[in-house]
């Protein structure tokens, strides 16, 4: 009687042979050839009749080898994202993985992943093992107070899933205000509670401030005069606490300068401030000029253009300017009477300003 292998490994076959011209196997069977599969060592007989009739019989005994136990270590246990675990695998002769042979592998997944490594003992009996090498799932999340901003305006950053901080300007805390003037990224690393280090980033859309101009139609007017106060740049305006509008009348009764201010807002939400001075004199006025009482007078008032100033007290300073408080002609003086020519000015209502050395006037002048 022969077998075709022996020992064999658990789940492996065998095939048994016996020259007898009539068999019976403690199987059960009657061929002449039988195949077997024990999952234990196991003594397998026959009983044969030979070319002279006479019985015999024979046994054989089929060693099964136990198949190996593979067993497989992580290091670490918990891979962070971008790192490299080594699989330690026992149990076997020899080993084979995916990625070649060996007791150890390397394997660097950025999501928990299943794999198999093949055993072999030294009878040549083989089996396999499932393993998993499981990956960090926690993140890092930055959330913003406002994802869209108004240029220079203030936000707030909040990193969440970590227990350690560092944004990209240094800074440890875990929130961190910002006021951009332009688009903009900011990168944050951590470390979590498996002590992984973590990146993110987020990006802030900043609208540009609308820029806002404000206007006198008259910067320079006497007390009790009304002048047109203009904004644009925007979509809406208020003036600090005096209404609301592009445009804004005002009466100004004390002769001290007047200071506005406006806000825009434009159709983002966005808002830029502007300012808008008005300088209001007592302005002698033209039949005052006429008056004996007064220290300075401007004669003829109107005029074509030629006008005196005298004064009871020496001028240093004669200025003139139009009715936006733009100035179109100064010059020095020295003494008590002063002869001007403002022929090439177009005509209108003109101011002019005289600076003595204890005082300043206005006086307001026509030029026809």
């Amino acid at each position: 009687m022969a077998a075709s292998a022996n020992p064999i490994c658990i789940g492996g076959a065998v095939t048994l042979t016996t020259s007898a011209s009539t068999a019976t196997w403690n199987t059960g069977s009657n061929a002449t050839s039988i195949t077997v599969s024990p999952t234990v060592t196991t003594t397998y007989s026959v009983v044969g009749t030979g070319s002279a009739n006479c019985l015999a019989i024979r046994e054989i005994t089929i060693t099964v080898q136990p198949l190996p136990v593979i067993s497989t270590v992580n290091n670490p246990s918990l891979l962070c994202v971008g790192s490299t675990a080594t699989v330690s695998a026992s149990g076997a002769a020899t080993y084979t993985w995916a990625a070649g042979t060996g007791s150890n592998s390397l394997f660097s997944p950025t999501v928990s992943t299943t794999y198999t490594v093949s055993g072999s003992s030294v009878f040549g009996c083989v089996s396999s093992k499932t393993f998993a090498v499981n990956v960090n799932t926690n993140t890092m999340g930055i959330s913003a107070s406002s994802s869209t901003v108004c240029a220079g305006s203030p936000a707030l950053l909040t990193i969440t899933g970590v227990n350690s901080y560092t944004w990209s300007n240094g800074s440890h805390f875990q929130t961190l205000p910002i006021a951009p003037t332009t688009n903009t990224t900011y990168f944050a690393t951590g470390r979590d509670a498996n002590f992984c280090q973590l990146n993110n980033s987020i990006t802030i859309s900043v609208n540009p401030k609308p820029n806002v101009v404000a206007n006198a139609d008259r910067n320079v007017i006497c007390k009790g005069e009304t002048t047109t106060l203009t904004a644009n740049g925007a979509s809406t305006y208020v003036w600090n606490g005096n209404g609301s509008g592009s445009t804004l009348i005002v009466t100004l009764p004390v002769d001290v300068t007047y200071t506005y201010m406006v806000v825009g807002t434009d159709s983002k939400g966005c808002s830029d401030t502007a300012i808008v001075s008005v300088a209001v004199s007592r302005c002698t006025g033209i039949d005052k000029n006429n008056q004996g009482s007064v220290s300075t007078v401007l004669y003829p008032n109107p005029n074509n253009g030629e006008f005196v100033i005298e004064s009871a007290a020496t001028v240093s300073l004669i200025e003139v300017s139009d009715v936006t408080g733009r100035v179109i002609f100064s010059r020095k003086a020295d003494g008590y009477t002063n002869n001007l020519s403002l022929k090439e000015y177009s005509a209108g209502v003109y101011y002019v300003r005289i600076q003595t050395a204890d005082k300043t006037e206005v006086i307001k002048m026509i030029k026809e």
